[in-house]
């Protein structure tokens, strides 16, 4: 009876597995080396997870693959070098990924990471306010997300661009300035900068990604050869980093991922906390891909590439988004990788319900056999 209820088992769990698309009749070139790139923030450091606790070697064994990941300590950093060709793939926002994509490095979107929901915000000085700037120097990266954040708020409070005096400098470079030059009345930046000005005493957040829910989208991108001649790569990232959520939001877990993710930014793990209030994880791939198919991102696109318009970052004015699968835009949000991630999910429930049944059967009939 056990012999044949085990045969039944791996039966369902093999056809489950079968549906998972691109796990078989690959044509992944098994010799090159994917290399992705993610930078040392808050929303993206599950890839530390992924890489510390085996998760992304496990998938890739599983599809006969090879990815590297690189860490990156500047995001600016990651996002040139995905655009130099360094990368096949980056951890990029929703609004940066425009600019590569409209300059001949087609891409495809994989993984909608999370949304900023506060985690990206502007510093000003204790008691003062947005209105409050109009004729003080702003420390923001030009034609960046960070841009994008400061012109809403300016808008929002009656102010255009031409009150204030930008100051050109990376998320992180104006994070830090902040705290040591007084002459900077406000700063776009993002986590952990935001808690460590808090802390310091120095400032506190007036405008931030929570009043523009859903506009600035945290992704995990790949060149669109790579998604061609490399899926089951870019399947063993998506695969890893659903991994990574299960083990951020396990019981047993949850401490330590926070720990090692802590230390990846070099803060307490009570601050990485205080931090992640302020991030929406996409933890699962039917969640996910509902998102990728949804009017909430089609419309934060929407005004995000008007702003990249407005400020001649697109140089074809008919830039265009795909959102059908095997679209040819130059950039597809299509969420073409997420059915391995759902195919997996349905996989795990058929063999956990398989389970189930096979332990009522032992204890039904257990006794009897030998």
């Amino acid at each position: 009876m056990k012999k044949k209820l085990f045969a039944f088992l791996a039966a369902v769990t093999l056809v489950a597995l079968l549906f998972i698309p691109g796990t078989a009749n690959a044509a992944d070139d098994k010799d090159k080396e994917i290399i992705v790139g993610y930078a040392d923030r808050v929303d993206w450091l599950p890839f530390k997870l992924m890489e510390e606790e085996g998760f992304l070697s496990k998938r890739c064994d599983e599809f006969d693959v090879k990815v590297k990941l690189k860490e990156f300590k500047n995001y600016t950093e990651a996002v040139q070098a995905y655009t130099a060709g360094q990368l096949e793939g980056v951890t990029i926002t929703s609004f940066d990924v425009l600019q590569p994509a409209a300059v001949g490095t087609k891409t495809v979107a994989a993984i909608p990471n999370a949304s900023s929901n506060g985690a990206d915000g502007i510093l000003v000085r204790k008691g003062a306010k947005i209105a409050d700037l109009k004729g003080t120097k702003v420390a923001v990266q030009q034609n960046s997300v960070s841009h994008y954040l400061l012109q809403k708020a300016l808008t929002a409070n009656g102010l255009t661009e031409a009150d204030v005096t930008i100051v050109n400098m990376t998320g992180d470079e104006a994070g830090r300035a902040f705290l040591i030059d007084d002459s900077i009345a406000a700063a776009v930046t993002w986590e952990p900068h935001l808690g460590a000005a808090a802390t310091a005493g120095k400032g506190d957040v007036a405008f931030s990604s929570r009043d523009i829910p859903g506009e600035i989208v945290d992704l995990t991108v790949f060149r669109a050869e790579t998604a061609r001649d490399n899926a089951n790569a870019v399947r063993a990232v998506v695969l890893a980093w659903f991994d990574a959520m299960a083990y951020l939001d396990g019981k047993d877990t949850r401490d330590k991922a926070i720990q090692a993710m802590a230390d990846a930014m070099a803060v307490t793990p009570e601050d990485y906390k205080k931090a992640l209030v302020g991030v929406k994880f996409y933890r699962d791939a039917d969640k996910a891909s509902k998102y990728f198919d949804s009017p909430e991102l089609k419309n934060a696109m929407d005004n995000l590439k008007k702003f990249a318009v407005e400020k001649d970052l697109l140089v074809d004015k008919n830039f265009s988004i795909g959102w059908a699968k095997n679209s040819d835009a130059p950039l597809q949000l299509t969420g073409q990788f997420l059915d391995t991630a759902q195919g997996a999910k349905r996989a795990n429930k058929i063999e956990r319900e398989g389970n189930k049944i096979g332990n009522k059967f032992n204890r039904m009939f257990g006794r009897a056999e030998t």
